[in-house]
C-alpha cells in the first residue's frame, strides 16, 4: 500500500465570525483562595488536576496544530504523530472497508478506545474499531492522546490506550470552512465544506451549535503513478523484478504440463487463439494497474451540540450527530481457475488448442477431458465493493456540583449503525464450467439452462460479451446492522485532608448493551462465486455492568525530598454477559523533585473483552459445514 501525501495543500478557508471564540468545555475554572488555579480534567483519569502532567503520558494536539497539518482527515493528522501506526487509511485498497482507524502504538485499531468529550464512542460493525470518520472534524477544539492502558478508568478497548476528541463549546456566530487538496499532479482532489452555526440563548444560559458539512475524495488509480503501476518482486538477492499473477486474462494450462519442445512446461494463448509456452515472469499478469491507491470517498454529516443550565449549580447537554459515508474499492478482475473440464472438438476453440487439449487433458468420459487452468476474467471488468455507512448517534446527560467539594456527570448514549456492502462484477463458477462444455455438432451448450452460451477462455479478448454476460453474478449484498446502548455516571471530589493536601477521588458506574448482527449474501455461500467467498454470519447481543474508583493520595509537599510527591491508584470490575467478570486496577507514581527534574511512573493491568464478531460469528467445520 502506498500514502499518497498532498504536495500541494491549498487551504481556501472562507471564514466568517459572529461573536466570542469557542471555548473547551473540558476546562474547568475552580478559583481557590486567592490563586486563581485552573483545574482541568485530563484524559486518562477522572480526577480534577492543576494541570495537564499525570503519571500516564499524555501528548494534547490543539487546534491550530489540526488546521495547520496540511491533512484533509483527522486520521491522516493523527498518523503522522510517533504514537500512532497507520491503520485502515485512505490507501487501503484491498482489506479496506472504508472506515478509519486509529492504532496507537501498533497494538491494533480494535485496542485503541476513541472518545468524543470524554463518552466512548461505539464501534462500527460488529468489531470493537471506531470510524472516526462519524467525527465532526472541524469543531474539534484539541485531541488527548494517552499511550499508557486505560482499561481502569474506561473499560474495556483501552488496552493500548485512549483518544479522546474534545469540541468547542460556546459558539457563537457562523462559520464557513471550504477547504481543498490535491497532489502535484493535479488529480485526487480532496473537498470540504464545513457550515457551523452557534447561538447563545436565555440570557447566556445556553447555547446551541448546530454543523453540517460535505467531503469528497477523488479517486486515483495505481496505473497513474510510475512507483505503483508495477507489482514489484524481490527476488531474495537485493533485485527488483517486475512479478504479478499466474491468472492471467490470456489463459493459462497449467496441468497436466505441455511439451512445447522444451520439457514440461505450462501452455499460455495468444490473441490468435493458438498456445504457446508460458514465460515466467514475463507472462504473468500486472494487477497493480486496476488497484485504487486512493480510495474514493463521499461524505455527508450534520448534527447539533447543546447545553443549557437548568440552575446555577447543574448544566443539560446533548449531542446528535448522523454521518453517511460512501466508499468504493477496487480489485482487478476476477482470477477464475480450478480443474475444469472440456469438451473435446470444442468448435469455438482453434484446431491448435482442440488438439493441446485432447493430448494433454485427463480423460472424464466419452468426449470429456479435464486440465487446471487459470484465467483472468477481464471481459467482465474489475471487482468493485460499495460500502454505504450510515451513523447516528444521540447524547443527553446532566452534570453538575453536589456541595462545595464534589461534582458529579451522569449521561446516556444511543449509537445506530447500519451498513450495506455490494459486491459487483463477480463471476459464477458454474456458469464458467456449463459454457466450456459444448456439442462439437450444434456449436451450442451441451447444457442450454439457463440461456448458456458457449466460452471461449484461450486468448485475451477472445470471449464474447454473451459468454461474459452469461458468467457475471448479480451484485452481491452483505448487511451489517450495530446498536449499542450506555449509561454512565460518576462523580468526583474531596475525600478528605492530610499532611500533604487533599486527596481526591472519583466513583463512578456505567452499563452499556451492544446488539449486533452480520448477513452475507446468501450467493455467496453455494460454492458458486469465482471472484469473492462469504464470511460467517454474526448475530447476537453483549452486555456489561461495571464499577470503578479513583484515588489521588498526595504524599509530600514542599518538602526536602519532593516539592510534590503523589500516589495515584484505581480499580474497575467489569462484569460481562458472556465473557464473565474482570478486575483491571492501575498503580500510579508522580515525584515532582524541583522545578526542573519530575519522574512519572504508571503500573496497569487492562484487559479487552471480546467483540460481538469474536462472541458470536458461526462456526464452520472443516468440511465446509456451519
Amino acid at each position: 500500500m502506498f500514502d499518497i501525501r498532498p504536495t500541494l495543500a491549498c487551504s481556501a478557508c472562507a471564514i466568517l465570525f459572529i461573536g466570542a471564540p469557542a471555548l473547551s468545555q473540558d476546562y474547568e475554572e475552580e478559583i481557590t483562595g486567592d490563586e486563581g488555579v485552573e483545574e482541568i480534567i485530563v484524559t486518562g483519569s477522572r480526577l480534577i488536576r492543576h494541570d495537564f502532567t499525570a503519571p500516564s503520558p499524555i501528548t494534547t494536539i490543539e487546534r491550530e496544530t489540526i488546521e495547520y497539518s496540511s491533512q484533509a482527515t483527522l486520521e491522516g493528522m493523527l498518523n503522522t504523530m510517533p504514537q500512532v501506526m497507520p491503520d485502515l487509511t485512505r490507501s487501503t485498497n484491498n482489506g479496506g472497508d472504508g472506515t478509519a482507524r486509529v492504532n496507537l502504538r501498533g497494538f491494533g485499531s480494535q485496542r485503541s478506545l476513541i472518545m468524543l468529550n470524554g463518552r466512548r464512542m461505539a464501534a462500527s460493525g460488529i468489531g470493537t474499531a471506531v470510524d472516526v470518520n462519524n467525527l465532526p472534524q472541524k469543531l474539534i477544539e484539541r485531541v488527548e492522546i494517552i499511550t499508557g492502558g486505560a482499561s481502569t478508568v474506561y473499560g474495556s478497548d483501552a488496552v493500548a490506550g485512549v483518544i479522546n476528541f474534545i469540541t468547542r463549546n460556546d459558539f457563537d456566530g457562523f462559520a464557513l470552512d471550504i477547504s481543498g487538496y490535491a497532489t502535484q499532479e493535479g488529480d485526487s482532489n480532496e473537498y470540504d465544506v464545513t457550515a457551523s452555526y452557534g447561538h447563545n440563548f436565555a440570557d447566556g444560559n445556553g447555547n446551541i451549535t448546530l454543523f453540517g458539512g460535505y467531503y469528497d475524495r477523488e479517486e486515483l488509480l495505481a496505473g497513474e503513478r510510475e512507483f505503483s503501476a508495477f507489482e514489484w518482486w524481490d527476488t531474495g538477492d537485493g533485485e527488483l523484478v517486475q512479478g504479478g499473477s499466474f491468472r492471467a486474462p490470456e489463459g493459462v494450462w497449467a496441468f497436466p504440463s505441455v511439451d512445447f519442445g522444451n520439457g514440461p512446461a505450462e501452455a499460455i494463448w495468444e490473441e490468435d487463439g493458438n498456445p504457446r509456452e508460458f514465460q515466467d515472469p514475463e507472462d504473468r499478469y500486472n494487477y497493480a494497474p486496476e488497484n485504487y491507491i486512493q480510495t474514493p470517498l463521499t461524505r455527508y454529516t450534520g448534527g447539533l451540540f447543546l447545553n443549557y443550565d437548568l440552575t446555577n449549580r447543574s448544566e443539560l447537554y446533548i449531542e446528535a450527530a448522523h454521518t453517511h459515508n460512501e466508499w468504493v474499492s477496487r480489485l482487478a478482475p476476477v482470477p477464475a481457475g480450478g480443474f475444469t473440464m472440456f469438451s473435446l472438438d470444442n468448435p469455438t476453440f482453434t484446431p491448435a488448442t482442440q488438439q493441446l487439449i485432447a493430448d494433454n487433458g485427463i480423460p472424464i468420459e466419452p468426449g470429456i477431458v479435464m486440465g487446471w487452468v487459470a484465467r483472468r476474467l477481464e471481459e467482465i471488468g474489475p471487482r468493485l465493493i460499495e460500502e454505504n455507512r450510515d451513523y447516528t448517534r444521540f447524547v443527553a446527560g446532566i452534570r453538575g456540583d453536589i456541595g462545595s467539594d464534589w461534582a458529579y456527570d451522569a449521561w446516556v448514549t444511543y449509537t445506530k449503525g447500519d451498513e450495506e456492502t455490494r459486491l459487483l462484477n463477480d463471476g459464477s463458477r458454474s456458469r464458467f464450467q456449463q459454457g466450456l462444455l459444448v456439442d462439437p455438432v450444434t456449436g451450442q451448450c451441451t447444457d442450454p439452462s439457463n440461456g448458456c452460451v458457449p466460452v471461449n477462455i484461450f486468448g485475451s479478448g477472445n470471449m464474447s460479451a454473451e459468454a461474459a454476460e452469461f458468467i457475471r453474478l448479480p451484485p452481491l449484498v452483505n448487511i451489517t446492522e450495530r446498536e449499542q446502548v450506555l449509561v454512565s455516571a460518576f462523580a468526583r471530589g474531596e475525600l478528605f485532608d492530610t499532611w500533604a493536601g487533599t486527596v481526591q477521588s472519583a466513583f463512578g458506574i456505567e452499563w452499556r448493551e451492544d446488539d449486533g448482527s452480520f448477513v452475507a449474501d446468501d450467493y455467496l455461500f453455494t460454492g458458486d462465486t469465482l471472484g469473492y467467498r462469504g464470511a460467517s454470519p454474526v448475530v447476537g447481543s453483549e452486555s456489561v455492568f461495571e464499577v470503578f474508583a479513583e484515588i489521588l493520595l498526595p504524599l509530600a509537599s514542599e518538602t526536602a525530598i519532593a516539592e510534590y510527591l503523589g500516589l495515584e491508584i484505581g480499580g474497575r470490575y467489569s462484569d460481562y454477559e458472556h465473557a464473565g467478570g474482570v478486575e483491571t486496577w492501575k498503580a500510579g507514581l508522580d515525584w515532582q523533585i524541583n522545578s526542573s527534574l519530575r519522574v512519572r511512573a504508571m503500573a496497569q493491568r487492562s484487559v479487552r473483552a471480546p467483540n460481538l464478531s469474536e462472541l458470536f460469528e458461526e462456526q464452520v467445520r472443516e468440511d465446509g459445514v456451519y
